[in-house]
């Protein structure tokens, strides 16, 4: 019973905890995503390191930056009905 207790406290405190603030690119570094992602759909972990270095951001910044990305393509692809191949690894 005290588990079932402590475990709810945990989850309450969980809830409460501020996310991170969403990042805001700068025009250079969407400019370089944006062309990488015409040319990529896709980075290996190297060569998200080296995008990332390159434009100064993390590797998480990145990773998020092109799943959201595909998603969005995705989206744009099935509303405009186009069936455009997509890279894959």
């Amino acid at each position: 019973m005290q588990r079932a207790a402590n475990v709810a406290a945990a989850n309450h405190a969980a809830s409460h905890r501020r996310r991170k603030a969403r990042t805001v690119f700068s025009d250079q570094q969407l400019n370089g995503l944006e062309r990488r992602f015409e040319t990529q759909r896709y980075l290996s972990t190297p060569e998200r390191l080296e995008l990332a270095t390159g434009l100064n951001l993390s590797e998480t910044q990145v990773k998020t930056w092109f799943q959201n990305r595909r998603m969005k393509h995705k989206k744009m692809m099935r509303k405009s009905g186009s069936s455009t191949s997509i890279k894959t690894p």
